[in-house]
């Protein structure tokens, strides 16, 4: 940790200190004391599609397994939601481009076909 990136404001590098986006025992870091977060978020949904509701199979329900940066998207799209006021339940209005609260790097991130079929894990 530097004084340099102290002042960067790289929200991303102080989040991956709290929730790990890659397994800390892979972190190449020695003794790296965090417990993994979107490697376990990731297995459990995953597992969850497949096994409780039956999705990802060769019938039924298509599902395309979750990946750790899909899930920093996820998370991310609720974090800057938030941060915008909140929608109260209509989050569907940030990808929609001709309204006001429309925004575009939430509807750049994600497709909101894709946020939705995650969320409904």
């Amino acid at each position: 940790l530097t004084e340099h990136r102290m002042k960067s404001r790289d929200a991303l590098f102080f989040w991956q200190l709290i929730f790990p986006i890659c397994d800390p025992l892979k972190s190449g870091i020695e003794n790296d004391p965090r417990k993994a977060f979107y490697t376990l978020k990731v297995i459990h949904t995953n597992t969850y599609a497949a096994a409780e509701k039956k999705w990802g199979g060769c019938y039924g329900h298509n599902f395309t397994f979750v990946t750790e940066p899909e899930m920093v998207h996820w998370d991310g799209v609720l974090i800057r939601d938030g941060a915008r006021g909140g929608t109260g339940g209509s989050i569907h209005i940030r990808w929609i481009q001709d309204d006001p609260d429309f925004d575009h790097v939430i509807a750049n991130s994600m497709k909101y076909s894709r946020w939705l079929q995650i969320k409904a894990v």
